[in-house]
């Protein structure tokens, strides 16, 4: 059944007044705009993913060069959504450099989906990618 969002509500499980720059493991599901299978396909039990797809899990793996206090875990890329597991923790030199700033988990997704949705758009107008429909997440 496509995503209608007449009947489906969604809730947030976020934790009210919860810190998510704390150290840990978090983990998370971003969904494509309105459920736009634009990541590959699945052929039997296995995820292929297309040029795009390739582009989101690469981007993915690049994060903890671009944050010294992130690291990625175990990831699934599916047609229409990914899941992953983000590790926060302090760089090694956070204890000698206190005025550093901690990367939250909001600022990390937001950085994630504001890039690919921009590589998303140049293979749109350079590879013929499928477009979407307002926004990619």
């Amino acid at each position: 059944m496509p995503y209608d969002p007449r009947i489906h509500h969604r809730r947030s499980i976020r934790l009210k007044d919860y810190d998510y720059s704390l150290d840990g493991a978090y983990f998370v599901t971003i969904c494509t705009q309105n459920r736009a299978m634009l990541f590959g396909s699945v052929a039997g039990c296995e995820m292929r993913p297309n040029e795009a797809g390739t582009l989101i899990q690469r981007t993915w793996d690049e994060l903890p060069g671009h944050y010294p206090d992130v690291e990625t875990d175990a990831f699934q890329l599916m047609p229409n959504h990914l899941h992953g597991i983000v590790v926060l923790s302090p760089s090694e030199d956070a204890d000698e450099n206190q005025d550093s700033c901690r990367t939250s988990l909001f600022d990390l997704m937001r950085s994630f989906k504001s890039l690919t949705t921009t590589l998303y758009g140049t293979g749109v107008r350079e590879n013929r990618w499928p477009r979407y429909d307002g926004k990619l997440w």
